[in-house]
């Protein structure tokens, strides 16, 4: 199935979970590998899915927060807990601003974060656990060990893997 929207999974009941969809990488500061494609299972898109409440969030699952320009490592947003789906976060006068670590959480998770800059050029980094100096159990492993670069108004969806005890750009 390819080039589906997740819009356009009206019901993802219907899928068996052997289906895969290609997913795009933007907003990358280093390109991906050419010819190198990730998926990910509609097994896998319909658990992403329910854990970000499946549309149906509540705003107890929501948390906004201010980032400083520069690195932040080991990052642990007042609030962010189990039942923390997704963080939208800023910079101070939309600063380009990184992270190398989110706080690890007590189970596997996804979380959605969303750069909340409204003006150019406040790019979120997400490092790679290769450049990073967060510990180890929050690091964040990113295609390539490239800086993931997420532009103003996007968003990037990390899940914590506990086989490898680190966080997942997918």
């Amino acid at each position: 199935m390819p080039g589906v929207q997740i819009n356009e999974l009206s019901e993802l009941g219907l899928l068996d979970g052997t289906e895969s969809f290609p997913l795009q990488q933007s907003g990358m500061i280093q390109p991906p590998i050419p010819g190198e494609t990730r998926r990910i299972t509609s097994q896998d898109l319909a658990v992403a899915l329910a854990s970000l409440g499946g549309g149906a969030l509540s705003p107890s699952q929501i948390i906004t927060r201010s980032l400083p320009a520069g690195l932040t490592s080991n990052w642990n947003p007042a609030g962010f807990t189990l039942g923390i789906s997704i963080i939208r976060v800023t910079s101070a006068g939309g600063a380009a601003y990184q992270i190398d670590g989110l706080q690890a959480p007590i189970a596997p998770k996804f979380v959605l974060i969303v750069n909340a800059n409204d003006i150019n050029p406040g790019t979120l980094g997400i490092k790679d656990a290769s450049t990073s100096v967060s510990s180890p159990a929050n690091q964040i492993l990113t295609p390539g060990n490239a800086t993931v670069g997420i532009l103003w108004r996007g968003s990037a969806l990390l899940w914590y893997d506990p086989v490898s005890s680190k966080w997942r750009y997918i």
